[in-house]
């Protein structure tokens, strides 16, 4: 009996982990906080260039959100409007790193975007 108890227990822990992960990794994201830690890893960010970044980054993924909750606009639209807000953070965001954390940050985007065509092209085999 305790063992099916046992058993019940962590299936419920596993299911409700399962159900709340996706959910705090959305917020995480929407706000910002997940490209922050990311950047912060793989740059070696300071707490002065983290500090610096937050807001820029925050402010930029609320634009992202409402362009994404936007049903007024075609995908393509989206994605055009995507990369113009992108543009437009940008220099903010270059003005912080030093000019070798640029180049990383530059590659580490250049990275993401061959993952994600990759990705596109095994969905459509």
């Amino acid at each position: 009996m305790k063992t099916v108890f046992k058993r019940l227990v962590i299936f419920s822990a596993l299911a409700a982990l399962s159900i709340l992960t996706p959910v705090v990794m959305a917020q995480k994201q929407e706000s910002g906080e997940n490209r922050l830690q990311q950047m912060s890893q793989q740059l070696n960010l300071t707490e002065d260039q983290k500090t610096k970044l937050k807001p820029i980054l925050q402010e930029e993924a609320q634009k992202l959100r409402e362009l994404k909750n936007d049903t007024s606009s075609s995908r393509q639209e989206k994605m055009q409007k995507a990369k113009q807000i992108h543009s437009e953070y940008k220099p903010q965001i270059d003005a912080i790193l030093t000019p070798e954390q640029q180049q990383r940050w530059q590659q580490m985007k250049q990275e993401a975007k061959s993952r994600a065509k990759q990705h596109r092209k095994s969905d459509s085999d």
